[in-house]
């Protein structure tokens, strides 16, 4: 996305595609603002071009007016003053949920068969979806994404959410065992956590042995369970009158009724983040330390599991998945530590 300057979409929008490797069908899309809307999708061209040179499919282009003070019209107060508008973003929201359902699906993600992966009362440590032959495997980020280790409201049984809780002294083991025993030997290109504290101070055990720091982002936090943070299990069960266990796959609907973050809300943002990553650390490892929930529905999404196992997912205190991924598709390569209960 980018705002138009002097007819020219941003120069680091060219830098970037210049330095992405050759492709074959992948696919893009463009989208900007620009003072003079009528002429967007031509200003789009040089970049289109370079695209197309990089082996890029065009998918979609958008552009609509953007408060524009450039040159001269600054001496008039600029153009198209407050915007984009409500009407704008409307069209801008519209035309992004053309893309994703056209090109963002998930699902063929399941392509591992139900009868196979249904013989097993958990997910084999080495069971692995149709990866991509090796040499390309090379174009992809290789994730470790982590669950953090145990702290006291894990033991007690609450509800932690977005709570700030730390690690106790078995979390912090656990972090330290990981560390030896899963880690060790892989070199990470980059580091990141949730900033709630028990994540980070799991990234940051991993991350000693290294001598590598830690970056943090909030779309990498917990789902946000509202009024229901800090109540035990059972409490909340007798409150809802509901297994404890329905709070693990949420509608926006029901989400909405308990104050509860949704699992579409949740993955927006979880999904921003690491397609972002992946674009800008092809063929490298990256260790992300995240929560329960978010990897629970991570992988319901991508159909490794269906939403009746989800329910009935354990996914333990430093457990972690393996997936590969361009930021666009991805590749489940290996799982620890999840095991369905049913």
């Amino acid at each position: 996305m980018s705002l138009v300057f002097f007819n020219r979409l941003h120069q680091k929008l060219f830098e970037l595609v210049k330095k992405l490797p050759k492709f074959k069908n992948k696919k893009a899309f463009i989208f900007s603002t620009s003072g003079w809307p009528f002429f967007g999708k031509i200003f789009h061209q040089p970049l289109k071009k370079l695209l197309f040179q990089k082996g890029f499919k065009i998918i979609g282009e958008f552009n609509c007016p953007g408060f524009d003070t450039f040159g001269v019209l600054k001496l008039i107060g600029g153009i198209n003053k407050n915007r984009p508008n409500e009407r704008d973003l409307k069209n801008a929201k519209n035309f992004i949920k053309k893309i994703m359902k056209n090109w963002l699906s998930l699902s063929h993600a399941s392509s591992v068969s139900r009868s196979r992966r249904l013989k097993f009362k958990h997910i084999p440590q080495k069971l692995s979806f149709d990866l991509p032959v090796e040499e390309k495997e090379k174009r992809y980020c290789h994730f470790y994404i982590v669950r953090h280790g145990l702290t006291d409201w894990n033991e007690k049984g609450l509800l932690q959410g977005q709570s700030d809780i730390p690690l106790n002294k078995e979390g912090e083991k656990q972090a330290v065992e990981a560390a030896k025993k899963h880690f060790k030997k892989i070199k990470f290109a980059a580091i990141f956590s949730s900033d709630l504290v028990r994540a980070k101070r799991t990234a940051e055990i991993i991350a000693l042995e290294k001598k590598m720091a830690v970056e943090t982002s909030k779309l990498l936090r917990e789902r946000d369970f509202g009024p229901l943070e800090g109540k035990h299990h059972q409490a909340v069960e007798n409150e809802l009158k509901m297994d404890i266990k329905e709070l693990r796959v949420l509608s926006e609907e029901a989400s909405q009724k308990l104050g509860i973050e949704s699992d579409e809300v949740m993955m927006a943002r979880f999904l921003r983040f690491i397609r972002e990553v992946a674009v800008i650390y092809p063929g490298k490892n990256v260790l992300i330390v995240t929560h329960g929930s978010v990897m629970r529905v991570f992988l319901t999404k991508l159909g490794y599991l269906n939403k009746e196992e989800s329910k009935n997912t354990l996914i333990k205190n430093l457990a972690y998945i393996k997936v590969l991924s361009d930021g666009v598709d991805f590749f489940v390569k290996k799982t620890f530590g999840v095991e369905i209960l049913i």
